[in-house]
């Protein structure tokens, strides 16, 4: 099966520090060319995941960062790429709602954001037609739009090694938002009386 995977533009695959979302789709984009599918992932053009790679647009720096001009020339770019594919797995906001000008090619969209009111209506925009992948149970439940299936994020254990528990202190590493739940990362440390370390994704310049 020839398999078009669209990946977030911002960060390479998979990111070479935090990148939750580029760390999920590298270890899909290997999972299906393990499994003996053609897959060509579209990306940022310094990703390195060993699968066929297409990017559209230039390395963007963090600061423009979800910007809405790039993530549309990356999502009208990468439909181009990936219309001649047997199935699409679409990973951005745009790329979904711009995918309507294929209505023969058949796209599934994960949405790997809560669903706020923003994100409710960019993806309400694509289904049905394009079937709306929630990350959980929970992550399904939290919305009214018709969810096509729930794919975890998964994780390739061998990237992670247990410890042996010795180390001293509990870690998060995570994005700074509020639905990360750092705030309660601290609670649970403060009540088991452990220390927390925080590595933390930040975009800010200053």
């Amino acid at each position: 099966m020839r398999v078009g995977l669209i990946a977030p533009t911002w960060l390479p695959i998979p990111a070479p520090a935090y990148g939750g979302t580029e760390t999920v789709v590298d270890t899909l984009a290997r999972g299906l060319l393990a499994a003996g599918h053609d897959v060509l992932l579209v990306c940022h053009p310094d990703s390195t995941c060993p699968v066929p790679r297409a990017s559209v647009v230039p390395a963007a720096d963090t600061v423009r960062m979800g910007r809405a001009s790039i993530e549309l020339e990356h999502a009208i770019g990468a439909y181009e790429l990936v219309k001649g594919c047997d199935v699409v797995h679409d990973h951005t906001l745009a790329g979904p709602v711009y995918s309507a000008r294929f209505p023969s090619l058949p796209v599934v969209a994960t949405n790997h954001m809560p669903f706020t009111r923003t994100m409710t209506a960019i993806f309400g925009a694509a289904v049905p037609r394009v079937g709306l992948i929630a990350i959980s149970r929970s992550h399904a439940a939290s919305t009214k739009l018709p969810i096509a299936g729930v794919v975890h994020h998964g994780v390739d254990l061998n990237e992670f090694p247990e410890g042996a528990g010795d180390g001293g202190y509990v870690a998060v590493l995570s994005r700074m938002t509020p639905e990360k739940g750092v705030h309660r990362a601290i609670a649970i440390a403060r009540a088991a009386g452990m220390q927390l370390r925080i590595a933390a994704k930040m975009r800010e310049p200053h």
